[in-house]
């Protein structure tokens, strides 16, 4: 379509980070601004206030996020409490690692406290099979980070 995206070569992203977190702009800072970010940005695809009036409880959106083990999965996380928060149904795709970030482990912690559901498997009924649920209106991909 020949649309231009404007960003930032990787090692510029790099030092903007470093210079940000002796600036007082910690990891946890940057992942709670990204969750509340990235939450309004799909309240917003999903319908914003009138999807989620308490009189279309019946349209409650299904969003299903698909999170890696690395920051950027915690970023993710981040993204589904907020929504969580907001009553739309989450279901947080996360596999199993054998070591996983503090990061990853503290928003996990702080997931489990919603009504979001996380799974390690893509076989099952949250996957909607045999209608036992419908399918989600929204997937958001967390699964890899950044790559030079």
């Amino acid at each position: 379509s020949g649309l231009v995206v404007p960003s930032v070569s990787y090692e510029l992203h790099k030092k903007l980070l470093s210079v940000a977190e002796k600036h007082g702009l910690t990891l946890e800072r940057r992942l709670e601004m990204t969750g509340v970010c990235a939450s309004q940005m799909a309240l917003t695809l999903l319908g914003g206030p009138n999807r989620l009036n308490p009189k279309n409880v019946h349209q409650r959106p299904t969003v299903a996020l698909l999170c890696g083990p690395h920051v950027k999965g915690a970023q993710g996380i981040s993204c589904g409490r907020h929504l969580a928060n907001h009553d739309v149904q989450v279901i947080l795709f996360l596999p199993n690692f054998v070591k996983m970030l503090e990061s990853i482990t503290n928003e996990l912690s702080l997931f489990s406290k919603t009504q979001g559901q996380q799974v390690s498997s893509l076989k099952g009924e949250h996957c909607g099979r045999a209608g036992l649920r419908p399918p989600p209106s929204l997937v958001v991909w967390w699964c890899h980070p950044v790559v030079a």
